[in-house]
């Protein structure tokens, strides 16, 4: 599945901003930050938020696992739920490891396939 390199760059802005804002809000909620009625609506508006985002890349990566070639046959699966059940560890991984590499248009995989 081919991506444009933009497209790519606001796929990892997204990504990796769900590990980091699941350590932020944690460390909010600890500290006790929100005392106000505003700053706690600003919180959850950025929360709600943050979770439409992250059922967008969910389904988005569930769906670029079953149609990439670069992911094998009897891995998807696996993917695919840890993608579900480990989203904001397992979103990074897979970044890196499918989703930003490439594709490599002449692979001799490609071709037999």
């Amino acid at each position: 599945m081919y991506l444009p390199r933009p497209l790519k760059l606001l796929l990892f802005a997204l990504t990796v901003w769900l590990p980091l804002y699941m350590v932020a809000f944690v460390a909010l909620i600890m500290v006790g930050a929100p005392r106000s009625e505003a700053g706690f609506q600003t919180l959850m508006l950025v929360h709600g938020a943050t979770m439409i985002v992250e059922v967008g890349l969910m389904i988005f990566y569930i769906v670029h696992v079953f149609k990439a070639r670069t992911v094998a046959s009897d891995k998807r699966a696996l993917w695919g739920i840890a993608l579900f059940c480990g989203a904001p560890i397992a979103m990074p991984v897979y970044f890196f490891a499918h989703v930003w590499p490439e594709p490599k248009e002449w692979a001799i995989d490609n071709v037999v396939r």
